[in-house]
Order: structure tokens, then sequence, then C-alpha cells
């Protein structure tokens, strides 16, 4: 039985730079494995949200389209209120190209 392999050629991986109070997310970004080039595919600079927030992050990564057009992200969005901000997590997709950011579902604090 013959079986077909790809080989992996890119990889997409979020950055996020250690600091003593915690971390700053850097950004998303991705390793041609074979040019061994690096480059940002999402960066806190350049990504946008539609709606009136205070600062965006991603926490998490979940999946890269088939196209490598669109990255599904866990993303935080920080809403500002008077007295401060109130942050919420969503399942959201991003538009590599734009870096636009769609809101898909919001996350509840859920703990098993």
């Amino acid at each position: 039985m013959e079986k077909a392999f790809h080989q992996l050629e890119t990889i997409v991986f979020n950055s996020l730079k250690r600091t003593k109070t915690g971390g700053d997310w850097e950004g998303v970004y991705s390793a041609n494995l074979n040019t061994r080039e690096l480059a940002v595919c999402v960066s806190p600079e350049k990504l946008r949200l539609s709606e009136a927030h205070g600062r965006l992050w991603i926490p998490g990564l979940v999946s890269l389209s088939e196209d490598a057009r669109t990255l599904h992200v866990n993303i935080g969005v920080e809403k500002i209120v008077s007295g401060g901000g109130i942050v919420h997590y969503y399942l959201a997709k991003v538009d590599l190209l734009d870096q636009q950011v769609t809101l898909l579902s919001r996350l509840l604090d859920t703990r098993f």
C-alpha cells in the first residue's frame, strides 16, 4: 500500500515576550523551513477590529486555512469603560492580507 506524505514547508507560531510583570504579545510569525525566511503575519500595530476597543492580543492560535489567508485564533479584546477596561476573549478569524479581525463567538470563562 502506497502512502502519500506531505512535506511541511511553513510553520506559524505566536510570540510572547516575557517580562517581570507577565508578558507582552509581540505578534504571529511564519517560518519557511525550506528558505529559512521568518516573516511577521500579524502584528499588534496592524491588527484591526471594526468596533471600539482598547487593545487586542492573540493568546492562542487555533488553525490556518488551507489557502493560508485566514488564521483562526483566540483573541483578547479590552473594552474601555469608565474606571478602566474589561477584557473578553473570543474565537475570531484574522484575514492575513489586511489583518482585519472578525469576532465569531465570545469564549466564556468556563472551568472543568
